[in-house]
């Protein structure tokens, strides 16, 4: 049961040029992590990377909102110059932005995440580049959340909360009736579910592979089995069942 998801977060790639953002030539020594492939090992790599420079240094933040947004093309550039742009104006210090990340770490709660979200400029904005950084700071407890997980969970979800009623049910994201285009602030409770649903599924893929698993791994193998191209879902992920205690208890992670 577990192979599916071996093989999805053994085949994730998610490739980015740094060195695309159009002021990289401004930030000497930043904006050149190589991701060519971006595969786990390089993704984990660039989370280090990022973890060791939070504390001191803001272009390491810089660098995630561009990594984040690459995908959707010249909105990376923009977005990146925005947050730049507010950090800059707001005199904004790299501590300080750790500090609130590390909050909500510690205690994560719409209070937390609302605090860190406001700081970080996007207030009024989606939640997605904000929760990314959780993610790189403890990837072990949190996942990211974009459109694309939340197309995953609101196609499968259903099936894999029914195959295991007594873990951490998905909430489905009710962005896609609402006629929205990205999840927002009133969506939080949909991404706290997926925060715990993802923690349960890691410790269920720990018990059953003896390899340690991350909130981040499951988000990067569905990010992998929603596919680039129609059909959607294009990787079928197995539905877990829940992991007897005495077997948790022996891999807890």
């Amino acid at each position: 049961m577990p192979n599916s998801w071996q093989m999805a977060l053994t085949r994730y790639q998610y490739p980015v040029d740094l060195s695309k953002f159009a002021d990289s030539a401004q930030f000497s020594q930043w904006f050149s992590f190589p991701l060519s492939i971006g595969n786990l090992a390089e993704t984990m790599a660039f989370e280090e990377h990022f973890r060791s420079h939070a504390r001191s240094d803001l272009e390491s933040w810089y660098e995630v909102v561009f990594w984040k947004m690459f995908s959707q093309g010249g909105r990376a550039n923009i977005q990146t110059r925005v947050f730049i742009a507010h950090a800059t104006g707001q005199k904004i210090e790299a501590t300080s932005l750790a500090r609130l990340c590390e909050i909500f770490v510690r205690e994560p709660n719409r209070e937390t995440f609302k605090r860190l979200h406001a700081y970080l400029g996007y207030s009024q904005s989606s939640m997605a580049v904000t929760a990314t950084f959780p993610a790189f700071m403890d990837p072990k407890h949190f996942p990211m959340v974009d459109r694309r997980v939340a197309k995953w969970i609101h196609e499968c979800g259903a099936t894999h909360n029914h195959t295991d009623r007594t873990g951490p049910q998905l909430l489905d994201p009710g962005v896609f009736s609402k006629n929205r285009t990205n999840l927002q602030m009133r969506d939080f409770d949909f991404y706290e579910s997926w925060i715990h649903w993802c923690r349960h599924t890691a410790k269920k893929l720990t018990a059953r592979t003896r390899t340690e698993w991350r909130a981040r791994d499951i988000e990067m193998a569905i990010f992998y089995a929603w596919g680039d191209s129609k059909p959607h879902p294009s990787f079928h992920l197995n539905p877990l069942s829940s992991v007897p205690a005495a077997e948790e208890g022996e891999n807890s992670v």
